[in-house]
């Protein structure tokens, strides 16, 4: 094979491999919310099941391709997480028991009519976000700025990984929630309200949340193989998929 053969040929494999590890990565983020696994195994399990359907639908959509990308499977997770999905008020991560204090998601789901405030801090008294719902919400984002928004009929997702707000008339909005970079470390995470609400927190390592929380077993990366097929030759590849890794 000449020199820009294989330069051509890696290429379009690091490209392959950006397009599974996007498509794995939605699925494992879904996955890991099951708060019906008791083990890795039975996440393993509903990780393969679950990528099935992508994983065929993207052999054949690229079967035209050279090189062809053949034989996509999803070997299973490599680094664990712990993941919880509850009601709570107070402390909700701790990671000074624990061996990694890096968090993946974290998420607050409010209903429309919520009457009240509520206060999620990051690293004691570091970072936070202050929320108050009465008929439209009124938040006091990252940068201690005012920032109003009006809900539309249902739940209100608050996503402080991302920085999104969802179940608002605008989406486009300027508050500053993104409390949280999967490539830091965190002390701690308390959500401070006079009522229990509902969050949804993925973190690295199969140790207990701490706070009180202990969680269910999830994926923090997962390791993909696949084969491609040139003209020349059939290469079998495998890479890890960083579950959170879209969220940097």
């Amino acid at each position: 094979m000449s020199s820009s053969s294989s330069i051509e040929t890696t290429s379009d494999a690091q490209l392959a491999e950006l397009e599974m590890a996007r498509g794995v990565r939605g699925i494992a983020q879904e996955v890991n919310l099951d708060s019906s696994h008791d083990n890795l195994s039975d996440v393993n399990n509903t990780l393969e099941k679950n990528s099935e359907a992508f994983t065929r639908q993207y052999q054949n959509a690229t079967a035209e391709r050279r090189p062809a990308i053949v034989d996509v499977s999803v070997v299973g997770v490599d680094t664990e997480a712990t993941a919880i999905s509850s009601e709570a008020t107070g402390e909700v991560f701790n990671s000074s028991s624990r061996s990694h204090g890096e968090v993946g998601h974290f998420v607050l789901r409010l209903d429309e009519d919520f009457d009240g405030e509520v206060t999620i801090v990051a690293n004691e008294d570091e970072d936070e976000v202050r929320i108050e719902g009465n008929s439209d919400f009124s938040i006091t984002d990252v940068n201690d700025e005012s920032c109003p928004v009006t809900p539309t009929e249902g739940t209100v997702v608050f996503d402080f990984s991302t920085g999104t707000i969802f179940g608002i008339e605008d989406e486009d909005h300027d508050c500053e929630i993104k409390l949280i970079n999967p490539n830091e470390s965190y002390e701690s995470l308390h959500i401070d309200s006079d009522e229990e609400v509902d969050y949804e927190l993925v973190a690295r390592g199969g140790d207990p949340l701490g706070g009180g929380a202990s969680g269910h077993p999830a994926a923090w990366t997962v390791d993909l193989e696949y084969t491609y097929d040139t003209s020349e030759l059939s290469v079998d590849r495998e890479f890890e998929v960083e579950v959170y890794g879209d969220r940097r």
